[in-house]
């Protein structure tokens, strides 16, 4: 219920600081205030998710879990739409968001109600198994007297005739 009455109390009050706003420093400021803010969010918003995007690359290709690199970047994001949408009010919150010490207080906050769980094993460092070191990938080197393939028949369950060479057919 509070997140719905702040999401309702929220346009009234960007509403009477614009107004507050426009009186000390007139109309044409007040809307290059905002207009310049909402450019700061795009090009925010822009260039941060590159960013994360490649730090969590980094992350991965190291064999660390990018937990602290999304956090980051989702904090980055959420400055960036705060200062999108026009208000001096979300603009505030949005260049708090931006100062490191809040920063570490969101992170904090979010982190506490975050459980990350993992699912397989990741290879250290990103690097795929090394075939020449013991417990690489194994190679297998058949010829073709070692295997033949079979293709099920339409009336078999996984029994069929074998599958022939252009050369046994003839």
């Amino acid at each position: 219920m509070p997140v719905a009455l702040a999401i309702l109390f929220l346009p009234v009050a960007e509403i009477a600081v614009f107004i507050a706003v426009g009186r000390h420093i007139g109309i044409a400021a007040t809307l290059l205030l905002v207009v310049l803010s909402a450019l700061a969010g795009s090009i925010l918003l822009r260039n941060n998710g590159l960013m994360t995007v490649r730090r969590m690359r980094s992350d991965l290709a190291g064999g660390r879990i990018p937990g602290p690199s999304l956090l980051d970047g989702m904090t980055s994001a959420l400055a960036g739409v705060l200062l999108l949408v026009p208000g001096f009010i979300t603009d505030v919150l949005g260049i708090a968001i931006l100062i490191p010490f809040t920063r570490a207080l969101v992170f904090r906050a979010v982190a506490s109600r975050i459980r990350v769980r993992t699912a397989g094993a990741m290879r250290p460092r990103g690097r795929a198994p090394d075939p020449f070191r013991p417990g690489g990938q194994q190679t297998l080197d058949l010829d073709e007297t070692d295997f033949r393939v079979k293709r099920p028949g339409p009336d078999s369950r996984g029994s069929g005739t074998p599958w022939r060479s252009p050369d046994e057919r003839r």
